[in-house]
C-alpha cells in the first residue's frame, strides 16, 4: 500500500469518528492533506475527488468518513498488533477500531495515488443511514449521473463481492464474475446488509462492495487482518475498471424462508444474508426489546416467514412511533429488521439453552 495511504489508515484507525464529531473532519482534512487536493466539499461534507490523468472515467470509488464508535470524540488510545507477525491490528477491547471504513478510506487513497482515473466519494453518515449519499441523490443528482459502476470497499471479511444488498440486487453476476477473476484471490458473490452505494441503485448500473479485511465491526474486538488488506490493494490498482461489463442488476432473487429466524437462503444465489453489527442506541431501549425481552418461561416461536413479518411489522411501527413516515426511510427499517432478526435469534439460542437444562418445559423451533 503507498505510504501516504497507509498513513491515512492509521490516522483513521487512531481517530473516534461518530457522525457530526471532530474526528470525522479530521480525517477528512487530513486526507486533503496527504493526497494534496482539496477536492470538493459537499454541503453535506462529503469529499469528492478526481484523478486528473488523462482521459475521463465513469468508475465511482466509495467509502465512508465516519464509525460507530461508542465514546468520543477522541483518539484509541492503544492499537497494537495481536501476534509477532503483525498481521491483526486492534485496541485491544478499548473501543471500536473502526476499520470500518478505515480501512476502506485507505483503499481509496491508496487508488488515488497509484493513479487509478475514477471519482473518489468519501461520504458522511453511512452509519446512521447513508445520510450523505442520500443528500447527493435528493440534492445534487447530476454528480452521480454517467457512472457505470459503482465500487465500494466497505465489506467485512476477505472473500466477498456483494452485488446484492438489503435494497436487493445492485450488481450483475456478470460484473461480479468478472472482478473477482481479476482480483484473483479467491472473492466471491455474496449479499450484504447496506453500504451507502445501494442509495444509487437505478441510477448506477453496477454496484459491488468488496471486503477489506476487518472482522467484529462496531464492536470493541473489531479487528483488521492487514496482510489481507495490503494484498487487495496491490490487486485493486491492477484492474482495467473502465473495461468490466456493464450489463446492470440481475434479477432480484425471491427467497425460501427457511432454516432459523432471519436467515434467508436461496440455493441459486448460494448467498445467507447476514445480520451485522448495527449501533441501534438512537432507537431507544424500549423501541426494540418487546420482541426480545426477557426469556419467558414457555416460548413460542412463529414459523419463519410468519416472524419475519411481524419483525417487519415492528420495524415500520418503530420507524413511525418516531415520528418518521417508515415508507420513506427504507433503510432505516432495514436497519431496525436487522436488529430485531438478532435479538430475536439471541432469544431463541438462550432459550434452547434453558431448554437442555431443563428450564423450559415449551417447545423450541428447532434448526
Amino acid at each position: 500500500m503507498h505510504p501516504a495511504a497507509r498513513s491515512i489508515l492509521w490516522k483513521a484507525l487512531r481517530l473516534k469518528r461518530r457522525d457530526g464529531t471532530k474526528g470525522v473532519l479530521k480525517l477528512r482534512e487530513y486526507i486533503q492533506a496527504m493526497l494534496k487536493n482539496q477536492g470538493i466539499v459537499d454541503d453535506a461534507g462529503n469529499l469528492w475527488l478526481a484523478f486528473e490523468g488523462e482521459g475521463s472515467s465513469d468508475t465511482l470509488f466509495m467509502a465512508h468518513l465516519d464509525t460507530v464508535h461508542t465514546h468520543g470524540p477522541g483518539v484509541n488510545q492503544q492499537i497494537f498488533y495481536d501476534d509477532d507477525a503483525k498481521r491483526w491490528v486492534s485496541t485491544g477491547g478499548e473501543d471500536v477500531l473502526g476499520a470500518d471504513d478505515g480501512a476502506g478510506v485507505a483503499m481509496l487513497a491508496h487508488l488515488y495515488l497509484s493513479g487509478v482515473k475514477g471519482t473518489y466519494l468519501f461520504t458522511q453518515g453511512e452509519e446512521i443511514g447513508g445520510v450523505g449519499a442520500r443528500w447527493i441523490k435528493e440534492n445534487a443528482p447530476d454528480a452521480i449521473k454517467g457512472f457505470k459502476r459503482s465500487i465500494s470497499f466497505d465489506r467485512k471479511g476477505k472473500t466477498d463481492i456483494c452485488g446484492e444488498q438489503l435494497v436487493g440486487n445492485c450488481a450483475s453476476t456478470e460484473f461480479v464474475a468478472k472482478l473477482a477473476d481479476a482480483l484473483g484471490m479467491g472473492h466471491k458473490w455474496a449479499r450484504g446488509s447496506f453500504t451507502d452505494s445501494a442509495v444509487f441503485k437505478g441510477i448506477i448500473p453496477e454496484i459491488v462492495n468488496i471486503s477489506v479485511g476487518y472482522e467484529n465491526a462496531h464492536c470493541y474486538t473489531e479487528r483488521l487482518d492487514l496482510e489481507y488488506l495490503f494484498a487487495l490493494a496491490d490487486k485493486v490498482i491492477t484492474i482495467d475498471w473502465d473495461s468490466m461489463p456493464v450489463v446492470g442488476p440481475a434479477p432480484d432473487p425471491v427467497y425460501e424462508y427457511k432454516g432459523y429466524q432471519g436467515k434467508k437462503r436461496n440455493d441459486k444465489w448460494d448467498s445467507y444474508a447476514p445480520v451485522d453489527a448495527y449501533d441501534y442506541s438512537k432507537y431507544g431501549k424500549g423501541s426494540v426489546l418487546p420482541l426480545a425481552s426477557k426469556t419467558p418461561d414457555r416460548i413460542r416461536v412463529y414459523d419463519t416467514v410468519d416472524l419475519l413479518d411481524e419483525i417487519s411489522k415492528s420495524a415500520s411501527a418503530i420507524m413511525d412511533s418516531m415520528g418518521f413516515k417508515h415508507t420513506d426511510f427504507p433503510m432505516e427499517c432495514f436497519a431496525i429488521e436487522d436488529i430485531l432478526i438478532e435479538l430475536c435469534d439471541k432469544a431463541i439460542n438462550d432459550a434452547k439453552s434453558y431448554k437442555k437444562g431443563g428450564r423450559i418445559n415449551g417447545h423450541v423451533h428447532s434448526i
